[in-house]
């Protein structure tokens, strides 16, 4: 739904799995921002009152940090995130999903 939701409005965008943080890190330096999929019980900025699988758009990259914005909180609100702390979030083993996946954008 994600996928045609984003050709909708002419952007075109690929899912993706596996997907590494080491990808998505290369992704941003190609100026593509990723929709990952993340549990967000072992979200770390967990500002909403929320437990389950959830998507966040990571935008930019800076040295061991992430810039996301995350739908759950007060005006999709940008935080840094950590790259361990965004790796364990993508990975948990928490059933009902598959872990390590996203939505590469392209061309925006």
């Amino acid at each position: 739904q994600l996928l045609q939701g984003l050709r909708t409005y002419a952007l075109p965008a690929t899912y993706k799995r596996p997907l590494s943080v080491e990808e998505i890190a290369a992704y941003l330096q190609q100026g593509r921002p990723c929709l990952v999929l993340i549990d967000y019980r072992a979200w770390p900025l967990q500002l909403a009152q929320f437990d389950g699988w959830h998507f966040v758009l990571v935008i930019g990259v800076v040295e061991d940090t992430f810039i996301v914005h995350d739908p759950l909180t007060p005006m999709g609100g940008a935080a840094v995130v950590h790259t361990a702390d965004l790796a364990h979030a993508m990975q948990s083993g928490r059933p009902g999903n598959m872990p390590r996946q996203g939505i590469v954008i392209q061309g925006v």
